[in-house]
């Protein structure tokens, strides 16, 4: 359990820490396309999941 906790502390630290995207700036991009745009924000927001997965897996496996 330890060490999920801290390669849960890096991914949140480096992903959220860098600032990949404030919420103010997710927003502005969004509302240009109206209520269209919450079929974008989801599919962004599956993809994201999916992707984090594949990563943190990899870097497992291989002990990075």
């Amino acid at each position: 359990m330890k060490e999920e906790l801290k390669v849960a502390a890096v991914f949140i630290g480096t992903i959220i820490g860098a600032g990949l995207a404030s919420g103010q700036e997710i927003l502005q991009f969004f509302s240009r396309f109206g209520r269209g745009s919450f079929i974008g924000i989801l599919i962004c927001f599956i993809l994201y999941i999916l992707l984090s997965l594949i990563f943190i897996n990899m870097a497992y496996k291989k002990k990075i």
